[in-house]
């Protein structure tokens, strides 16, 4: 910036200015950074070009926070995906490369439940548009999740006309339809012939009744 006829060390002397409030005087401001639509990381975002959030591309959108996915190896927010977080470990993944390591049904389930490179336990997943490594702002984050999946109705309690087979588990709302929340039964541990400590899959009436 600068005044017609005049020199910045004339207007600084004339406006009694220090240098270095000349310099931020004539500095052209910078434009305010634009948010990352979080729907457009999902990529579902329904506005497309007319979406008032940033939907940066290429080299712009892969350099801030982005991180390569320790199963399919790809960038994650280069290419549009959540961040699979797992509370054990700090380890990064995509989310739907989490859940389909997660959903095999052909390992223990214990081996399903661990990190693929370090084998460290983590009993759920937090989606997040970025990546976040401490252990606290990871609770936080899994907190804002089930309080969020809390407000919806678990697909498999059905009002009380179905069944959940995660019982406690499951994040997910149970109440009936008269608005009474469903208390699940406390779980009952049993030994099975390998000597290995379980939740029993079918326990008797007299185990919940501690005959």
């Amino acid at each position: 910036m600068k005044m017609t006829g005049y020199s910045n060390e004339e207007m600084q002397r004339m406006m009694g200015f220090s240098a270095e409030e000349m310099q931020r005087f004539v500095e052209q401001p910078k434009e305010p950074e634009q948010p990352v639509c979080p729907f457009f990381l999902k990529g579902k975002c329904k506005y497309g070009d007319r979406c008032w959030l940033g939907h940066p591309s290429g080299a712009e959108f892969a350099v801030e926070g982005d991180k390569e996915c320790g199963i399919c190896l790809h960038k994650i927010r280069e290419n549009h995906k959540e961040f699979g977080l797992l509370l054990g470990c700090s380890h990064s993944f995509c989310l739907n490369c989490m859940r389909v390591w997660r959903g095999q049904i052909n390992v223990p389930k214990e081996v399903a439940r661990s990190c693929p490179v370090c084998r460290t336990t983590s009993f759920y997943i937090v989606p997040s548009p970025v990546f976040v490594e401490g252990y606290e702002e990871k609770m936080n984050m899994a907190n804002q999740y089930k309080q969020k999946l809390g407000g919806i109705p678990c697909r498999f309690f059905n009002f009380g006309e179905g069944e959940c087979p995660f019982s406690s588990s499951c994040f997910y709302d149970h109440r009936y339809k008269n608005g009474e929340k469903w208390i699940p039964p406390p779980l009952i541990m049993e030994i099975n012939e390998y000597g290995e400590k379980g939740v029993a899959k079918n326990p008797k009436l007299s185990d919940l009744l501690n005959l």
